[in-house]
Parts: C-alpha cells; structure tokens; sequence
C-alpha cells in the first residue's frame, strides 16, 4: 500500500464557476465602459438636438444616435455578459455552500432589470414611443402613472446588491478552499461595495436637490453627479476584477493538483 496521501478530488462542476467569473469580469468590464461612453454620447446626442435639422431627422426615424445605440449596445452585452456568468456560478457544488450566494445575485440581477424597464429611460435616450391607437382616433385611453425616481432607484439599488452577493459568492469559494489572504481581500471589497452604494446614493439625493433648485440649469447639471458616481463604481469594478482573476487563478492551481479524472 502507498504512503502518500491522497490527492483531493476536484468536481467538474468548479470550471463551470471558473467560466462563470470569467463571465462576471467581462460583463463588469462592459457594464463601466457603457456608464463611461454613454453620458459622453447622450451629452452629443443632446447638442445635435439643439439644431433643427439634426432634431427632426432623429425624431422621424424614431431612434437615437447611431454612437447611442452602440453605447447601449455594450450596455445590453454587458448585461447578458453578467446574467451568463451567475448563472454558471449557480452550478457551483453544494459542499462549498456557495451556491445561495449566485441564486440571490441572479434574483436581485433579474429585478433590477424588470425595475428598468418600468421607467422611461429609452425614451429618455432618444427612442420614440408609438402612440396608442385610441390616442389618434380621439377616443379617451387610460394611462397608468408610474414612480420613474421609484422604479430607477430601485433598479439602480438591486443591480449594486447583485455586484455585492456576486463578491459574497467569491468569498464563499475562497473560503472553501481555505484562502485565507483572499477572503480577507474580498471582505475589504464587500466593505467598500458596501460604503460605495451609500455614497452613489448620497449622490443621488444631492442630484434631486440640485434639480429642484436650479430647475433651469439643462442636462449638464448632472455631469459633476455623474463623474463621482462613474470613478466610485470604476474603483469598485477594478477592485472586482482583480479578484476574480486571483480566484480563477486558485481554481487553475486547485485543479492542477487534485486526482485526475477517469
């Protein structure tokens, strides 16, 4: 008989998860450069609406500007991006009591999307509603008031809780593995995620309040809001991805010198 202790097993299941944050870097790194590019193009998108020909051209075809489009374009990828890659994290073993963490992210992920679409944010970037049939006809139609600040706040909360189980659900799998120094890095990324989310939403009622004060003051006055809330989530997205490419990193070397598979 052999002296040498057994090598552990490693579930197949782990490259899923593997694929999965791989998934997660990519959609974070697109979801920031669609909060950095999209500003910059409905900041242009806005100027060539203050001259008459450009303004009528992008009304009758009822779309945006062709760089608003691409910039929703990395939005939506970015998006789907995220979605793909909790959703194989949710395939993680049961033994690593990881997987609650990815199903609560998916959860929270998924509401913020539908609470986004309850608002008017693609007229506000430039698409053209469809008026109701009734509306031209002249017959009476019922329209549905809806909270915009309510459901934007909403989606906006749900989406940086999903970003915070998402590093949850990292530090599960860091600490199955009995990585000491990683899970002590991702605590520290959980407590300013944490910190980071009350200040975008301190920025958020300062934004309300300047409004309400100078209510003549156009678009740009948000462009200070913006620049702080965008560097607060870049430093977070930086921070992410870093240690997501550590935990890939473990899972290469756990695997690397566990039994290999019959």
């Amino acid at each position: 008989m052999s002296s040498e202790p057994a090598l552990p097993v490693f579930p197949p299941a782990w490259r899923s998860v593997s694929l999965g944050m791989k998934c997660l870097a990519a959609g974070a790194a697109l979801l920031f450069a669609a909060m950095v590019l999209l500003p910059i193009l409905l900041a242009i998108q806005f100027h060539l609406m203050t001259e008459q020909y450009a303004a009528q051209e992008i009304r009758s075809r009822g779309m945006p500007d062709l760089g608003v489009l691409a910039g929703l374009f990395v939005l939506l990828a970015g998006y789907l991006a995220w979605l793909a890659g909790l959703c194989l994290c949710a395939l993680a073993p049961a033994e690593a009591a990881a997987r609650p963490m990815a199903l609560a992210a998916l959860a929270c992920w998924l509401l913020g999307g539908i609470a986004l679409g309850q608002t008017s944010v693609a007229t506000a970037v430039g698409f053209t509603t469809i008026a109701p049939r009734e509306a031209e006809i002249g017959q009476p139609h019922h329209v549905r008031p809806v909270n915009e600040i309510g459901f934007g706040a909403a989606a906006c909360l749900l989406v940086l809780a999903s970003g915070m189980l998402s590093s949850c659900f990292v530090c599960s799998v860091a600490h199955h593995y009995h990585n000491a120094a990683l899970t002590a890095a991702i605590h520290k990324l959980i407590l300013f995620q944490l910190g980071g989310t009350a200040f975008v939403v301190l920025i958020g009622f300062l934004y309300l309040i300047a409004t309400a004060t100078w209510r003549d003051a156009g678009p740009w006055l948000g462009a200070p809001f913006a620049f702080l809330a965008i560097a607060t989530v870049g430093v977070g997205c930086s921070w992410f991805l870093r240690i997501v490419k550590q935990t890939r990193a473990m899972l290469d070397v756990a695997e690397a010198n566990a039994q290999p598979l019959t």
